[in-house]
């Protein structure tokens, strides 16, 4: 408990104090004066002031400001007083709103700096398995003969020493028609495959070979239930052998709500028992995750690659949450996909257990995904002020104070009914785990 308090307070922390040093940057650099920069909301708790600005450590950790003089001149009837030279209403449109995304920035370059030292310092993963575990039906690698269970040995006479070298050979060679050896049942086999049509690795169809592990079991699963355990292998599901966590998904996936029979095994016991798949979307589920990643060796890259690994894995992870509508309107339970205050809490402490790598690689996805969400259109959020700007940029007049007013209080209650909504979503899968 103490380790989850003293990580959230960190996660939430670093997260925060980023994102209000983009706004006071972006202020200073504007030639705005900062009267007050907050970490935390509500009574002071401790400052010291510098210069023109009072710096602040407020009670309610959760939350910062950056107050900035000016930044509300106006009343019913229009400007109550002229702007000053260095206030923030006192910057035309261009400059408010540099300063405006300037939070939402950072939180995106802090996750791009997390992601860059942790490549630097901790290689890439290269996968040193060279089975191949699925390969899609009437694709160019079925056509060609390739079939799960085959280990690749060489392509177009290069020797393969790794999956992902693997993959950099077939991408190179996309448009080509290639040679391969592959060994099928410990005996050696010469293919062709044909990659003149194909212009991207997914469309050849092969993906490496996961085990059907089960690394974690969900509580209250029909895999709990019918006494799957952690490490257990699943070696059998209606009567059909299962090999590979692909197979295991399509045997399992088209059978929402139909009895199953499974076999797994346990410390080389075989255990025979029946199971019904959840009707998830339509999408038979049995509550079992695999986080297999299986054998790899760390590969040291260059700082430059770094970098733009740093920079795609931000992107990828800002935009998850974008998938949110998706994945409820596909049936997936509210729990299974949405955490507010709790569960960060929850997955702060439990980062913070595994490792330094583990811990701020959280907060990088968290900052990614947070700056995007601070983009979007709700008053009180950053993108609330941004549309709100853009509106007026429209109409070529600026809202009065009551509007003003009006559209943060509507923004308010939407984020309170959110907070509120997260917060029981937390509390029932408390209660149900």
């Amino acid at each position: 408990m103490l380790t989850t308090i003293i990580a959230t307070f960190i996660v939430i922390g670093i997260i925060v104090f980023v994102h209000e040093l983009g706004h006071f940057t972006a202020a200073k650099l504007s030639g705005v004066k900062v009267e007050t920069f907050s970490l935390g909301l509500g009574p002071r708790l401790w400052g010291v002031k510098l210069g023109e600005t009072d710096y602040v450590i407020s009670a309610i950790p959760f939350g910062g400001f950056v107050k900035m003089e000016g930044e509300a001149l106006e009343d019913d009837e229009g400007v109550s007083e002229p702007p000053g030279e260095r206030s923030f209403l006192g910057k035309n449109k261009r400059t408010r709103a540099f300063i405006i995304a300037a939070g939402p920035a950072m939180n995106f370059l802090l996750a791009i700096v997390i992601y860059v030292i942790l490549t630097a310092w901790m290689g890439v993963a290269v996968f040193t398995t060279k089975e191949i575990g699925v390969v899609a039906e009437d694709g160019p690698a079925w056509r060609a003969g390739l079939r799960p269970g085959d280990v690749v040995a060489s392509v177009d006479g290069e020797e393969i020493r790794n999956w992902d070298h693997f993959l950099e050979v077939l991408e190179a060679n996309l448009g080509r028609q290639l040679g391969m050896v592959v060994e099928k049942d410990g005996l050696e086999q010469r293919l062709r495959l044909n990659l003149v049509s194909v212009g991207s690795i997914a469309e050849i169809g092969v993906e490496r070979f996961i085990p059907p592990v089960a690394d974690s079991v969900s509580a209250g699963s029909p895999a709990e239930a019918a006494g799957i355990r952690a490490g257990d292998r699943i070696s059998r599901v209606d009567g059909e052998p299962v090999h590979t966590w692909q197979d295991l998904a399509r045997v399992v996936e088209p059978a929402p709500g139909r009895e199953l029979s499974i076999v797994w095994v346990r410390d080389g016991e075989a255990i025979p028992s029946t199971i019904v798949p959840e009707d998830i979307g339509g999408i038979g589920k049995i509550g079992i995750m695999n986080d297999y990643v299986g054998e790899y060796d760390l590969r040291s890259i260059g700082f430059f690659e770094a970098i733009e690994r740093g920079i795609r894995t931000t992107a990828w992870m800002s935009v998850q949450f974008l998938k949110l509508p998706r994945l409820l309107m596909q049936g997936i339970p509210v729990k299974e996909v949405v955490g507010g205050p709790v569960r960060i809490g929850e997955l702060a402490g439990e980062t913070m257990r595994r490792g330094a790598g583990t811990f701020f690689a959280f907060i990088a996805a968290l900052s990614a995904q947070l700056s995007l969400v601070n983009l979007l259109p709700i008053p009180v959020l950053d993108g609330g002020h941004l549309f709100i700007m853009g509106i007026e940029a429209v109409v070529r007049r600026q809202f009065s104070m009551r509007q003003r007013i009006i559209a943060q209080q509507i923004g308010l209650a939407l984020l309170v009914a959110l907070m509120v909504f997260v917060t029981m979503v937390d509390v029932s899968r408390l209660i149900s785990g």
